[in-house]
């Protein structure tokens, strides 16, 4: 799989994965000496990222932070390369002062200790050769205050019996918002314009082992209440978002959902 990100700096790397959920303090929390991260807080204390690609969310601290990471790369502890969700000043100047390749929008909830990367700085990407990688669509239908929710049949090839949006993959050559809107004719029934598609969202990563799924979401508003399933699908829920917990689901249809409503509900404010 590869998934496209800005990249800071310049250059190339190969190496396994080091991640952290947590931001990191290279001043203080990070031991130059020892290429590893010392912070008690942190989630990999102790664990070395010496030649390593180093995944985190984001950095903190002091701008002094710039200068260790330096100081890690003329002592020979510093990582390969840096993965990023948001690079702020601190991690992205040591970067590049060192001279090591870093990526910055990177969802580093999907990474796992020990994959295998591999990244490129000037193209701004990141490819996991051992993980497959599948794009699909899920529409959340909205009406009123409750949303669509779909239970999947025993004859679909993935996820069965849990609960979903109107989802799929996309065919050859298809761009998402044409698979949105054949998935939500084929699975409810309902033919969708350009007027019903309240929401087109930013792309959502979910990892179940060895799959990455790229998620584009969608949200629509519709009228109808009622539903034609097709062999997908065994049963359906309007329910409100904050029952979602409440229901076994596919990975990530909280976020989908609570992504889509709350860009709709800043997009409103913006109108008033």
């Amino acid at each position: 799989m590869k998934i496209k990100a800005k990249g800071i700096g310049h250059g190339r790397a190969e190496s396994s994965i080091v991640v952290s959920q947590l931001p990191i303090s290279f001043l203080g929390g990070v031991d130059p000496a020892k290429g590893a991260v010392v912070e008690a807080s942190s989630d990999i204390k102790g664990k070395s990222f010496a030649g390593k690609i180093l995944a985190f969310p984001h950095g903190k601290g002091s701008t002094v932070g710039s200068y260790v990471i330096f100081q890690l790369k003329k002592s020979g502890t510093a990582p390969a390369a840096m993965l990023n969700h948001k690079a702020e000043a601190i991690v992205a100047t040591g970067a590049i002062l060192a001279g090591i390749p870093m990526l910055t929008g990177i969802p580093v909830e999907v990474l796992k200790e020990g994959d295998r990367a591999i990244i490129d700085a000037d193209e701004g990407t990141l490819e996991m050769p051992d993980v497959d990688e599948r794009t699909v669509v899920t529409v959340i239908a909205k009406k009123g205050d409750k949303v669509l929710i779909l239970k999947r049949s025993s004859k679909v090839s993935t996820y069965a019996g849990k609960w979903a949006g109107v989802s799929g993959g996309l065919q050859p050559g298809e761009e998402p918002l044409e698979a949105a809107r054949r998935e939500m004719k084929e699975e409810t029934g309902l033919s969708l314009g350009q007027k019903e598609i309240a929401v087109r969202g930013e792309p959502i990563y979910a990892r179940d082992n060895e799959m990455l799924w790229e998620i584009h979401p969608f949200l629509v508003e519709i009228q109808e209440e009622s539903i034609a399933l097709d062999w997908e699908h065994d049963e359906y829920q309007w329910v409100s978002p904050g029952e979602i917990g409440n229901y076994q689901t596919v990975p990530k249809l909280d976020k989908v959902i609570e992504s889509l409503l709350k860009q709709q509900s800043s997009a409103e404010k913006k109108v008033c």
